[in-house]
């Protein structure tokens, strides 16, 4: 009857396990995942502010050429 009973409580016994091992793996993991997401976001942000530097750039030069193409000039290699 003992072992019946025994039977009966592994599942709950491999439940609770689980629970703690995925509390302590997210307690273990979270902070760094925390970290990892900010410098991700940060360099988003960069790449972002990079991205409207060089579009800028880019219709700047476009303007040039307009202007030269006008004036009959031809842009240095």
């Amino acid at each position: 009857m003992a072992s019946r009973s025994v039977k009966e409580q592994v599942p709950a016994w491999m439940g609770r396990l689980g629970a703690e091992f995925a509390d302590a793996l997210k307690s273990a993991l979270l902070p760094e995942l925390r970290q990892h997401t900010k410098l991700l976001s940060q360099h988003s942000a960069q790449l972002d502010q990079q991205e409207n530097t060089l579009q800028g750039i880019v219709t700047v030069r476009d303007r040039v050429t307009k202007i030269e193409a006008r004036l009959g000039l031809t842009p240095n290699p």
